[in-house]
Order: structure tokens, then C-alpha cells, then sequence
């Protein structure tokens, strides 16, 4: 699933995490100086 901070507050974060329904996550972020997005582990908190 893909969400912005604004879909997912950090309540349901938590309580995705704690039930196990969250397996990985990924943070996208976009670089506008040299036009591609980075890939990093975690998410906006």
C-alpha cells in the first residue's frame, strides 16, 4: 500500500505495526535539483 503522512496519521502507524499488518516500509523522496526520487527504509516518522 502507498499512503502519504495525511492518509496514514501516526495512530494508525502504530497500530498497523503492532498487529503485524506492516511488513516493510519505504520512504520516496524526491530530489527536484537532480530530478529522480530516493528510496529509503521507513516511513515519515
Amino acid at each position: 500500500m502507498l499512503s502519504t503522512d495525511t492518509e496514514i496519521g501516526k495512530a494508525e502507524v502504530k497500530r498497523l505495526r503492532e498487529t503485524g499488518a506492516i511488513t516493510r516500509e519505504y520512504l520516496l523522496k524526491y530530489d527536484r535539483a537532480q530530478h529522480q526520487t530516493q528510496v529509503e527504509s521507513g516511513y515519515f516518522w
